[in-house]
Order: structure tokens, then C-alpha cells, then sequence
């Protein structure tokens, strides 16, 4: 993903056939660093354990 010349890369994971869940987001580099992809995973397990804790609903 581009925005404003500089490249994003947006980490996420699907969460069974419902929805997508944005982890977050950083620069592109040639490698995603092992810290961010530790942290996705921190997120993915916090969501799971708690999934409506951490839903959006319009109002």
C-alpha cells in the first residue's frame, strides 16, 4: 500500500470466517522485523481471548 510516495505494509489476521482484524501498521522495509511480527502475534492472542471485548459495533 502506498500513501503520500511512502509504502505501508498492514499486518493482520482473519479471524474464522467472520472478519479481518487490522493488527497495525508501519513503513515498508525489506523485511518485516521479527518485534512487529511478535507484536501481531501479542494481538491476535488477546483478541482470541476476549473477541467481543475487542468488537466494533456502529451505533
Amino acid at each position: 500500500m502506498e500513501f503520500g510516495g511512502i509504502n505501508y505494509r498492514i499486518l493482520y489476521f482473519f479471524h474464522k470466517a467472520e472478519a479481518v482484524v487490522v493488527t497495525h501498521g508501519l513503513t515498508k522495509e525489506a523485511q518485516v522485523p521479527p518485534r512487529e511480527i511478535d507484536l501481531a502475534v501479542e494481538r491476535r492472542k488477546l483478541f482470541e481471548s476476549d473477541p467481543e471485548r475487542y468488537r466494533y459495533e456502529e451505533e
